[in-house]
């Protein structure tokens, strides 16, 4: 499961807190756009197998007519994000390679939630949607209007408003790659912080004497369906006349992947079973 979005960047960006000597103001100058911008387009994985994994890809938006290299930029580096990248940026997310079988599937079912911006629901799109769910991959559109059910989101947020420390950018070129640079520090953090996560639960498995084996993959459901999740192998090692009789093994993984024919139950987290017992 992963959220997909955009997100633009302004020459100026938008007014935050800093540091300044006391009695002195902190002036940031203003670039006006002039038509120029940064978009980018991202996809967070915040459950399953690639759990923290984050892929982004921005272009510059220029003055009509105007020459990328006069701005530092190269042609492939500039652009709107139409129907054509959207669906190319789907395809990289699933994980298709250049060189791909006609009938090439994903081992692991791919939900992609997306808002309701015009690109997502173009003809193009709709066109392509056979072929995607050919390939297993799922474009979801979530309820109008409502950006807090998006996981990127907060992502956007953050990059935008703390993690850029420069304010106001002169050139589209170093905004581009403030921009790069900014998104890939946050993709290293996310996945960091998976890693923290993950050392987090096993601690609190050795405090209630019971070892937990994280292995990605997949659940198969009654319906032979493939579910992305993982599982998590739970053995008691309390002393033997208190432990319990066999070994217990459950799936982990998003509620939204549950279908009603799937006939699969999945719990939350592994986090609400360790502080239930």
């Amino acid at each position: 499961m992963a959220h997909s979005d955009e997100v633009g960047f302004s020459p100026t960006l938008p007014p935050s807190y800093s540091w300044s000597a006391k009695g002195e103001a902190l002036p940031i100058p203003y670039e006006a756009p002039q038509g120029r911008r940064v978009n980018a387009i991202g996809a967070y994985f915040p459950a399953g197998p690639l759990s923290g994994r984050l892929v982004t890809q921005s272009w510059a938006s220029l003055p009509k007519g105007a020459d990328p290299a006069a701005h530092g930029l190269l042609p492939e580096e500039t652009g709107i994000i139409d129907a054509d990248r959207f669906i190319r940026f789907v395809w990289q997310v699933a994980g298709r390679p250049a060189v791909y079988a006609s009938d090439w599937r994903r081992e692991r079912p791919l939900v992609l939630y997306v808002d309701n911006y015009s690109v997502h629901k173009s003809q193009a799109v709709k066109a392509e949607m056979p072929a995607f769910e050919a390939a297993d991959v799922y474009v979801v559109y979530l309820p109008a209007y409502s950006p807090e059910l998006s996981e990127i989101e907060p992502i956007w947020n953050g990059v935008k408003h703390r993690q850029m420390q420069r304010r106001s950018y002169s050139q589209i070129a170093d905004l581009k790659h403030a921009v790069d640079s900014a998104l890939a520090v946050k993709s290293d953090e996310l996945q960091q912080r998976r890693f923290v996560k993950t050392t987090q639960l096993e601690r609190g498995a050795a405090r209630l004497h019971i070892s937990v084996h994280i292995i990605p993959g997949a659940c198969k459901t009654e319906s032979g369906h493939s579910v992305a999740s993982r599982s998590y192998t739970k053995e008691d090692r309390r002393p033997r006349y208190l432990r319990q009789r066999n070994a217990e093994t459950w799936c982990t993984g998003p509620r939204s992947q549950q279908r009603p024919d799937h006939g699969c139950d999945h719990e939350d987290g592994l986090t609400s079973l360790l502080i239930g017992r």
